[in-house]
């Protein structure tokens, strides 16, 4: 299950807006806050997401009951500000016995990586932008039960001052990656969760059976419209 929620609102003394979503193996967020009047009181814009879901692992070889798995993970988004401002966005996960964390502050490095290890890309760069894979430590899984997938993602903006601003824009992707595999695996093994996940793959949403009888339902209507214009 998936959801998306955004919330705006102004006070006279600045706008903060957010968005968060969570569905298919991934998460975003986005915090922005606009100071309008040239006083001290800071705004602050706070965006939480969730991702509860369970993977499961099988194997093509007999007699094998666990596997050793690291899960890969894919993170894109940017900072930007102008004046007094600032924003923070943090993660913190679980899979199977493996917990992990980071934490990315606006124009400031090192990023704080708990349980994770960068791979490649750019994370955190001077001029803000984030596009960077992130995989956890191996852990050993049991096959064909269900394996915890738990990740939260918050993201923080404030401003102070006429004029300034603060966005922290994480609302791209952070999850398992769209182009190459979600888990590292050992030869024979399987990833599956239903419909975001197959074979180590994520893809999109499968449509369930009563979608797919209302969606037939409606070609077979419009078949039937293009015989009856034809006679």
């Amino acid at each position: 299950q998936g959801f998306e929620r955004v919330t705006a609102c102004s006070n006279g003394v600045g706008f903060v807006s957010g968005e968060a979503r969570a569905d298919f193996g991934t998460l975003g967020v986005t915090a922005r806050a606009a100071s309008s009047l040239p006083a001290s009181q800071a705004i602050v814009q706070f965006t939480v997401a969730e991702l509860d879901d369970t993977v499961t692992f099988t194997s093509s070889n007999p007699g094998e009951t666990s596997t050793s798995v690291a899960l890969n993970l894919h993170l894109t988004g940017q900072f930007s500000n102008s004046g007094f401002t600032g924003g923070t966005l943090e993660s913190a996960g679980q899979f199977g016995s493996a917990q992990f964390q980071f934490v990315l502050s606006q124009g400031s490095t090192p990023t704080s990586l708990i349980g994770l290890s960068f791979i490649s890309g750019v994370l955190n760069a001077p001029a803000g932008q984030t596009d960077a894979r992130l995989r956890t430590a191996s852990v050993v899984v049991p096959l064909g039960v269900p394996v915890q997938l738990r990740m939260t993602l918050k993201a923080r903006s404030f401003s102070v001052g006429q004029g300034n601003f603060a966005h922290t824009e994480f609302g791209d992707t952070f999850g398992l990656p769209l182009d190459s595999n979600a888990f590292e695996l050992t030869p024979g093994v399987t990833a599956n969760s239903g419909t975001w996940l197959v074979d180590n793959r994520r893809v999109s949403a499968v449509p369930e059976p009563a979608t797919w009888a209302v969606m037939l339902a409606g070609l077979a209507a419009v078949a039937g419209a293009a015989r009856r214009r034809r006679g």
